[in-house]
């Protein structure tokens, strides 16, 4: 991008791209990423492919659905040439105008061709190269009736034919060049093909002077096929035997290259396809190095295409492998994981059942930490209770020795255990996995600890909020001294919502930054979703309800794309619905969130907030009753605890609950200084939640201290919106009190509310203020 940013700032460009379904997906992606940027670009992309091509699961239709939204994008369908097309492309050809019998030539190639250029050009060639058409006098003419011509059928047949009337030796090299693949070079074919250079070169003069290939540019005794469907043609052709031995042939014969270091991708194809003629070990070892090399250049596609294709070697050693299978398995579901793939769990749970047969309990822990990495990728509450169970399996039988992985797989079970009542538990293993990481002295194991330590805090201790802060800042340390990207952009995220907990929006406007900025980088399509999360939070925390919108739905749709979880949308559309007066419009939404997961006490609270603000208090008041039982004890006290509990207290007290109101008052009231962060989102400031509830509850001094807390964090963290809704709660519990002076500063709060409401579209807050005016 920022090459094209460059080379266009000075001249607009034009980049054509030909034959783009015949593109791998990592190409695609990058060329999805070009027409994506936001730079300024001066760029015209074209792009051409055979949509007959394309089927439901080729990697192109996928892009070209996501592209159809983006704007600036326009597909243009093109038919081949007409009938006058190809008269006209006859003449030109030619060099003269057609007569009779040269139009019903044209006639009869469009029928055959449906006038596509490239074959019309072919069957022209091969009727000049089989003498059925001859130049004499200065036209191109015919003794041949147009029924003796023989026109072929297909393109293929007439590269067929036209390799045909090339010596059997040029055939011969060409098929070897085929399997080499579109470009090879003189002096690796020499080296497999019988005759050496001579009869290379020979066969590749034949074959430029009837077009069949060309010289590539810049390269010395490099040449190309002139088409994809030549070379297709030829490997096509070969046996399956012969193309076996081929590319075994050139795979050895790479191999003693200087170069070879520089061609693991082809030695990991080559030698991929032989490893039935017994290159298995061969196979294994190149496609594992390519596979590498690839995961380290964060093309995660193409490292799964060489893993798998490993294993498909190692199935057909004469001896299972099941530590290479092990660790081969490990690998290949870390590169599903990060495409995003869900065949990454099954190859979790195939990795473990390796492990298992190899007796091999390291690898048993690799897999279920890759399982719990993938499980929470997958979903956002309710996880595989499979996972669980092969974390444990794994806990019970490390060797007591091993700290690290002990540590992991300890920190494990919280983030799956999140949301369960087992509070106790869930704390315990987090603190027993920090302890066992610190002991380990393994830096890389400590970051990862930290990184799941805040899902298992009792997020009901007051003391969560300075801990989550320093050991954000710790994990940010430590992962900017390893140099992990990956952990680099998870400590950031950490440190973002620790940012905008307590109100530190200069720091927390830096790390959003600089989360995007790694997940461009590290070009994984959950860190993207991620970050995009974030952003439509900080953008619906600066009050520009329109700007979110339109971030919202461009999240939606990437994750859809991407088959990744519905991540923050639910709950960051409830944000914008409720700034904007429209929450009974996500009534449905909620309330079938709650049906389908009704231990999740998250959802209901939201479900009894929109009640609330659509007057239906007896349905809200059904819905803390529920929330109520057993001391509330469905609520739990996980990372979105104080911003339920805040909900509850709101809400309770508008529908009259005090009884509710108190509890959920004194329950965080230790959190009446920071903001309902959530995992996903940025709730209101927790006092002014707690001042209405302590208003109802008559504790008004309480209540102005609360209120006064929320409107000075919101100020701070520059969120007009909080700001208007604390103003105009505070207000209300003014105007409920009446004593001496309230009424005036009722008027001057909800004024200020209502100029902000009216800047910001803020269509709930302006009622309100109007009430309080009125």
């Amino acid at each position: 991008v920022e090459f094209f940013a460059a080379l266009s700032a000075r001249t607009p460009v034009l980049l054509v791209l030909d034959d783009v379904h015949w593109a791998a997906k990592p190409t695609l992606l990058l060329l999805r990423h070009l027409l994506r940027a936001t730079a300024s670009l001066q760029l015209l992309v074209v792009g051409t492919y055979r949509d007959t091509d394309l089927d439901r699961t080729h990697p192109l239709a996928e892009m070209l659905a996501d592209l159809r939204r983006e704007p600036g994008v326009e597909r243009l369908a093109l038919t081949g040439l007409d009938e006058q097309g190809v008269v006209a492309f006859l003449e030109h050809t030619a060099g003269h105008s057609m007569e009779a019998d040269g139009i019903e030539l044209a006639r009869v190639v469009h029928a055959e061709t449906e006038g596509n250029p490239f074959f019309v050009g072919e069957v022209l060639r091969h009727l000049v190269d089989t003498g059925a058409i001859v130049f004499r006098e200065g036209r191109w003419t015919s003794d041949l009736s147009i029924d003796q011509v023989g026109i072929p059928e297909g393109v293929r047949e007439v590269i067929g034919r036209r390799l045909s009337h090339l010596p059997g030796s040029a055939n011969e090299v060409l098929s070897v060049a085929s399997v080499i693949g579109r470009d090879f070079d003189v002096s690796l074919l020499a080296a497999i093909v019988a005759g050496g250079e001579d009869s290379v070169l020979d066969a590749v003069e034949a074959a430029e002077q009837t077009g069949l290939v060309v010289p590539v540019p810049g390269r010395a005794a490099s040449y190309r096929f002139s088409h994809a469907l030549v070379r297709t043609t030829l490997y096509d052709e070969l046996t399956t035997s012969r193309r076996l031995r081929v590319h075994r042939d050139v795979g050895r014969a790479l191999v003693d290259r200087p170069d070879a270091g520089s061609r693991l991708p082809e030695l990991a194809r080559h030698f991929g396809e032989a490893a039935a003629l017994g290159e298995v070990d061969r196979a294994i070892e190149y496609c594992r190095r390519a596979a590498d090399a690839a995961r380290d250049e964060l093309a995660f596609e193409e490292a799964a295409a060489h893993y798998e294709r490993a294993l498909g070697a190692l199935d057909l050693a004469e001896e299972d492998d099941l530590s290479a299978r092990c660790d081969l398995l490990t690998q290949y579901g870390n590169a599903l994981n990060a495409i995003p793939d869900p065949r990454a769990l099954d190859v979790a749970f195939a990795a473990a059942d390796a492990a298992r047969r190899h007796g091999n309990v390291a690898a048993l822990a690799d897999a279920a930490l890759l399982a719990q990495d993938v499980a929470m990728r997958l979903a956002i509450t309710n996880h595989d209770p499979r996972v669980i169970a092969l974390v444990e399996e794994a806990l019970g039988v490390i060797e007591p020795d091993d700290t690290e992985r002990r540590a992991l797989l300890l920190s494990a079970l919280p983030p799956l255990l999140m949301w369960s009542s087992d509070t106790d538990r869930r704390v315990a293993l987090a603190d027993e996995a920090l302890t066992l990481a610190r002991q380990s002295g393994n830096r890389s194991v400590l970051a990862r600890v930290l990184l799941r330590q805040s899902l298992g805090y009792d997020h009901a201790d007051p003391a969560v909020v300075p801990r989550y802060l320093a050991e954000g800042e710790e994990m940010a340390a430590l992962a900017q001294e390893i140099g992990d990207p990956l952990l680099l952009f998870h400590a950031h995220n950490n440190r973002l919502l620790g940012d905008v907990w307590v109100g530190n929006r200069a720091a927390a406007d830096s790390d959003l930054a600089a989360m995007e900025g790694l997940a461009a980088r590290l070009r994984q399509p959950a860190l993207e979703a991620r970050a995009r999360t974030m952003r439509c939070a900080h953008t619906l925390l600066s009050g520009r309800l329109e700007d979110a919108e339109l971030l919202m739905g461009e999240l939606a749709r990437y994750q859809e794309q991407h088959r990744l979880p519905a991540g923050g949308v639910p709950i960051l559309s409830y944000r914008l619905y409720f700034e904007r007066g429209r929450l009974g419009e996500l009534e449905s939404l909620f309330a079938g969130l709650v049906e389908a997961e009704p231990d999740l006490a998250g959802w209901r609270v939201v479900l009894t907030g929109i009640y609330t603000s659509i007057d239906q208090l007896d349905l809200a008041r059904a819905q803390l009753e529920i929330l109520a039982v057993d001391g509330f004890a469905s609520v739990q006290r996980n990372n979105v605890w104080v911003a339920a509990v805040a909900g509850i207290a709101r809400t309770a007290a508008l529908v009259g609950a005090l009884d509710l109101a108190a509890w959920a008052l004194d329950a965080i009231l230790p959190f009446g200084h920071v903001i309902a962060v959530t995992g996903q989102s940025y709730e209101q400031p927790v006092g002014m939640s707690l001042g209405t509830a302590a208003a109802a509850l008559g504790r008004w001094d309480l209540a102005e201290q609360l209120f006064g807390q929320a409107l000075d964090l919101s100020e701070r963290l520059e969120a007009p919106t909080f700001a208007a809704a604390t103003r105009v709660a505070w207000a209300e519990a003014l105007i409920n009190r009446d004593q001496t002076g309230d009424v005036e500063r009722a008027r001057e709060m909800a004024t200020l509310s209502l100029a902000t409401a009216e800047e910001r579209g803020l269509a709930r807050v302006a009622e309100l203020s109007r009430r309080v005016l009125g």
